[in-house]
């Protein structure tokens, strides 16, 4: 093999482990940074006047020009993406709108993202060489592997920032009821500084006195049994000893082939204590007054059967349990749910629960 074609091997397979290395660099960088990085390498590896990207995601748009002396203002962009519309027309050659040099230009799709794609011009006779496109192809797949990376984590990002925003009690604990995660308001909602401290007790220790005993002996069989437990329990705040009745969600997180692995807590404050609702009625907020008195509305409409059957609900009780407690049968149970539900203008119990607390029927 010639010298000169020998170096050019060399010289073109060091410019593919460049590119392939790009994504390592990528991890902890916004979008447009990311971009900008991959047209600084396409100038430098190609020699090229200018090169164009652009790409769109859920979350962002972005497009730039970039050429050997960096980064194009985004003023110039249009100019540039005007002149390339031309380039479809006259053969793929435009007068360069960086240089003023009469250039030929390449577009490589990056994937199947719509309108996204990255554009290589040179003012080189030969260009593109066989590996100038596969170099161009290859920035493209690095491109696309990227765009996919993050919208296959854009999810799990969204879902943490909503998390961390929301003012809800939300968590996740193992199966022995060890806290493995609180958010920022949980902790607030019972009076701890930060995880740690959290992780110290066990979720019933975040309870009044009095629900303790239901949630380590009773909730707790329930939620690894049926999966899930819905009900109101009273929060307490360690530090000044409030308590407050909060609608709890409890999930079994399940891992396929494992089985159970972790509990997922979630809780609403849905009321006051009565005092404070007596006290909101002669002076208070009257939003939460009148928020108050549509409940006591919608649950007398309720028939003394249907009130039984939602007060047990709201303990957190198996239909099994209310049909044995009232004497009835569990489809008997099921039908006053239905029509309980159907009355109160609601869809699920959580909502029929929150209602009653606010109504007063059940603390």
């Amino acid at each position: 093999m010639p010298v000169e074609e020998n170096q050019k091997l060399v010289r073109a397979l060091d410019d593919l482990f460049r590119l392939s290395a790009l994504q390592a660099d990528w991890k902890d960088l916004e979008e447009d940074a990311v971009v900008e990085s991959l047209a600084s390498v396409l100038v430098k590896t190609l020699n090229a006047d200018f090169v164009y990207m652009s790409i769109a995601t859920l979350q962002v748009v972005v497009e730039l020009v970039y050429g050997p002396n960096g980064r194009l203002p985004p003023p110039f962009v249009p100019t540039v993406r005007n002149s390339l519309l031309a380039a479809i027309t006259d053969g793929g050659k435009i007068v360069s709108p960086v240089s003023g040099n009469k250039v030929t230009v390449h577009a490589t799709p990056i994937g199947n993202h719509g309108e996204a794609t990255v554009i290589v011009a040179s003012d080189r006779p030969d260009f593109p060489t066989e590996v100038e496109t596969l170099l161009q192809r290859m920035a493209a797949s690095q491109a696309m592997l990227e765009l996919r990376r993050r919208e296959e984590t854009a999810p799990n990002a969204y879902l943490a920032r909503l998390i961390a925003a929301s003012s809800d009690f939300i968590g996740i604990v193992n199966l022995q009821g060890r806290p493995l995660f609180v958010n920022h308001a949980g902790l607030e909602h019972v009076g701890l500084a930060d995880l740690r401290e959290a992780s110290e007790l066990h979720i019933a220790d975040f309870l009044a006195l009095g629900d303790r005993d239901q949630l380590r002996y009773g909730v707790w069989h329930r939620i690894l049994s049926d999966g899930r437990w819905t009900g109101v329990l009273r929060l307490l705040h360690t530090k000044s000893k409030d308590t407050r009745p909060f609608l709890f969600d409890f999930y079994r997180l399940d891992l396929p082939p494992a089985g159970p692995v972790a509990i997922g807590v979630v809780g609403k404050e849905v009321a006051r204590t009565s005092k404070t609702l007596t006290d909101s009625k002669e002076g208070g907020s009257s939003e939460v007054t009148d928020e108050r008195d549509e409940a006591a509305a919608r649950v007398q409409t309720l028939s003394e059967r249907e009130r039984q059957v939602l007060v047990r609900l709201a303990d957190g009780q198996a239909h099994k349990e209310i049909a044995h407690e009232l004497g009835i049968s569990v489809r008997t149970v099921e039908v006053h749910r239905s029509r309980m539900l159907r009355r109160l203008g609601v869809k699920t119990v959580a909502e029929a629960i929150k209602l009653a607390v606010l109504a007063g029927l059940k603390e």
